[in-house]
């Protein structure tokens, strides 16, 4: 505020007057852009620090799902290893029931004249070939695990009812080998001294 100087007239009253005036607009002027400002620069502040959220929280789903990708595509990956096992498992195990399953039949076929004896073997081939469309039971498959293709044939003609001379014609063998093939199947079915019909056994392996 300006100084008036004694004497004073009433202009220089008024000049002061009005200086005093225009110095307190100028200062409301300043308080209220400086309170402008600070609103601005907290506005401006609370922006940054919304988009430094924002960023983190981006950035931490970014991670999820980068790390959810690298799951799910290990997962897939894990899966196709699994399925590509599971082919090769199936085709050898397709393999292994066609070479004792299937094969044995043929051979036998190959040897054989009569044709009753034919149509019997041709039976029991398309009997084999049904198991091989829907495959035979776990049950029977560790039942014929230990058999040579010989007794596989043979336990499959008692498991549909031939009798030991039947057998023995199909095969072009004794009675007494077709008893010692029954046996032999009855020993490594653990079936030996149990008074268990190998018949009725064997019809029971679905």
């Amino acid at each position: 505020m300006g100084f008036l100087i004694k004497p004073f007239n009433f202009r220089d009253l008024s000049s002061t007057m009005e200086m005093a005036v225009y110095k307190a607009q100028m200062e409301k002027k300043i308080r209220t852009l400086n309170r402008t400002l600070e609103e601005k620069v907290k506005q401006r502040t609370r922006n940054l620090t919304d988009e430094i959220v924002s960023r983190k929280r981006a950035e931490k789903e970014l991670k999820n799902k980068t790390k959810f990708l690298q799951q799910a595509n290990k997962a897939l990956k894990s899966m196709l290893d699994n399925r590509e096992a599971e082919k090769r498992a199936i085709e050898e195990a397709f393999s292994l029931h066609v070479k004792k399953y299937i094969l044995p039949y043929l051979e036998l076929m190959k040897g054989q004249d009569s044709k009753n004896d034919l149509q019997i073997t041709l039976d029991m081939l398309e009997k084999a070939l049904n198991d091989l469309i829907a495959p035979i039971s776990k049950t029977r498959i560790a039942s014929y695990a230990d058999l040579t293709p010989q007794e596989v044939k043979i336990a499959d003609f008692i498991r549909f009812g031939r009798t030991t001379k039947e057998i023995a014609n199909l095969f072009n063998i004794s009675p007494s080998s077709v008893s010692t093939y029954r046996n032999h199947i009855r020993r490594k079915m653990g079936l030996l001294n149990s008074g268990v019909n190998l018949e009725n056994y064997l019809s029971a392996l679905k």
